[in-house]
């Protein structure tokens, strides 16, 4: 069961500004069949440090594979 979950995560960081820039994180299942996650990203401007917040959601079906 482990083998079709996995969970993401990322962050960007500004070296020179010394902040970051993107964070990023998701959970996923996929059985090759059915796949599902969700993930969140906050994008941040480096100019004006306003935030930008990003959720997304996804679902696939696929059918059986051909040989």
């Amino acid at each position: 069961m482990a083998e079709y979950w996995r969970v993401t995560s990322g962050v960007n960081w500004n070296l020179t500004d010394n902040n970051w820039t993107r964070f990023r994180a998701g959970v996923g299942y996929d059985d090759d069949f059915l796949a599902y996650g969700a993930g969140y990203t906050a994008k941040q401007n480096i100019s004006t440090l306003d935030i930008e917040h990003i959720f997304s959601i996804n679902l696939e079906l696929r059918g059986p594979a051909q040989d």
